[in-house]
């Protein structure tokens, strides 16, 4: 990066600073004056600048040999270029430019930590009118800007000055406005998406992770649940045109997932017609929180095939999972393992699916309608399980009937019998987009807390943990004693 926002100064990606002709005055001024002129600026005018009244064959062979220096320097053969213009390669940021970009885009923060000085610090010794006009010019292309940054510091300051009541209402009133302005950012940029497909899906990706950095912010700032809804309405709204984010808006609390919404989520398909909501849709579907859900299915996929390559006639537990897929894989080898499985869960189409996908198992299958917490008592008094697996149940729960559940299931298991929980790890990427943006209310949890679930049970011996690459999901399978 160049730094012209105090001392000049040419630094590496490891904020190093780069020796040689780059760390030089007339060099380096070559490189402010050409990085901070809009479009580069023309050789002659350069020249004319820092070499006023030497003659036109001596200062243009000075120029040469800059610029030959700054090359070797840096490395890189194109670092100043260009006829009848010289323009600064793209490798190069300028502190100045992204100062400006970070302020326009609301980023305070960001921009102030650039600043370490004036514009171009220390350069009036340099004489000539041609030089001076060119400074000015720069210097009046940025004054704006740092108007407006001393002005936020200013603001900034003049907030730590008020009493803590009214400062904490200040700072909620700038989060919310720099909460609307990404989503003004959001909206925008997914209105005007490019007709290239990939660069489309890119640009989407990169609107909604600065969305949701804005939804982070908002909601550490203590701004409440009615004020971010009404925040982000307008990209609530938009991401509502993919048909998959409309049905979770639209479901019923506490449990959004019945069996069409997860085997679309599972299967990745796009089925949304709308342009807008179809990229959207496309994103999402390929996205980490897309894929923590497929990345428990096979979790639970790979602790299946296990227990049915290791026991003879297993049991096995499926609760609320909805369509009985992660089994259907497996039904000649349920078959020829004469393994018996119970599907318990509310949703009835669900169970359907369920037995249509299983109906090979005939009398081995069976289908309970019901809530898991008046069935899994009934479900004790049998024979144990050797497998037991929840799905996302956890999600869904609040810490009592979670705990209450863990132990009923732990007391369920057979001796070496296994129980798979699962639960959405506490602030991932994506917890303020279910929540404010898809409606979705779950209960995420830290590892400590899992542990606490699990009580006497936590034995280190007995616990394996797994969590999925994107960061979003903890898989915990937990072993009862052997018998003896």
């Amino acid at each position: 990066m160049l730094r012209t926002l105090g001392a000049l100064e040419l630094v590496d990606a490891e904020g190093k600073q780069v020796l040689g002709a780059a760390a030089q005055h007339k060099p380096l001024l070559i490189l402010a004056l050409v990085g901070l002129t809009p479009g580069g600026i023309p050789r002659e005018r350069l020249i004319n600048a820092l070499w006023p009244g030497v003659p036109r064959k001596y200062s243009q062979a000075r120029l040469k040999q800059h610029l030959y220096a700054l090359r070797r320097a840096t490395d890189d053969p194109k670092v100043v270029a260009g006829t009848p213009k010289l323009s600064l390669s793209s490798a190069v940021q300028v502190d100045a430019l992204e100062l400006a970009r970070h302020l326009e885009q609301g980023r305070f923060k960001e921009a102030r930590a650039l600043v370490s000085g004036e514009l171009l610090e220390g350069v009036e010794a340099e004489s000539g009118e041609a030089f001076a006009t060119i400074i000015r010019g720069i210097r009046q292309q940025f004054a704006p800007h740092l108007a407006l940054l001393r002005a936020a510091e200013a603001a900034e300051a003049a907030t730590e000055a008020l009493p803590p009541l009214t400062r904490a209402s200040a700072a909620l009133n700038l989060a919310e406005r720099e909460l609307r302005a990404a989503v003004n950012r959001f909206r925008q940029g997914v209105l005007s998406l490019p007709q290239e497909a990939s660069e489309a899906y890119h640009r989407v990706a990169a609107c909604n992770h600065d969305l949701m950095e804005a939804l982070r912010s908002a909601a550490n700032s203590g701004m409440t649940e009615d004020r971010l809804m009404d925040a982000a309405a307008d990209a609530r709204a938009l991401w509502s045109r993919s048909e998959l984010v409309q049905r979770l808006q639209r479901a019923a609390p506490g449990w959004p997932c019945d069996v069409e919404t997860t085997e679309w989520l599972l299967s990745g398909t796009v089925r949304t017609a709308d342009p807008v909501g179809m990229i959207l849709e496309r994103y999402l579907l390929g996205s980490g929180l897309a894929a923590q859900f497929r990345f428990r299915m096979q979790w639970q996929t790979a602790q299946v095939l296990r227990v049915l390559l290791e026991r003879r006639a297993p049991r096995l537990l499926v609760l609320a999972q909805s369509g009985g897929r992660d089994l259907a894989q497996f039904e000649p080898l349920l078959l020829r393992s004469e393994a018996r499985v119970v599907i318990c869960d509310p949703d009835r189409t669900g169970l359907e699916l369920a037995r249509l996908r299983l109906q090979g198992l005939g009398e081995r299958l069976c289908t309970v309608s019901g809530d898991c917490f008046e069935e899994i008592p009934k479900l004790k008094s049998d024979a144990g399980f050797d497998l037991i697996l929840c799905g996302p149940l956890l999600d869904h729960l609040a810490t009592r009937p979670a705990a209450w559940l863990v132990s009923r299931l732990g007391g369920a298991l057979q001796p070496g019998g296994t129980l798979c929980l699962s639960n959405l790890k506490q602030n991932h990427a994506w917890s303020e987009w279910l929540r404010v943006i898809a409606n979705v209310a779950v209960n995420e949890r830290n590892r400590l807390d899992l542990m606490l679930l699990v009580g006497d049970r936590a034995e280190p011996s007995t616990l394996a943990w797994d969590r999925d690459p994107g960061d979003i999901v903890w898989c915990l399978a937990i072993q009862a004693p052997p018998s003896g």
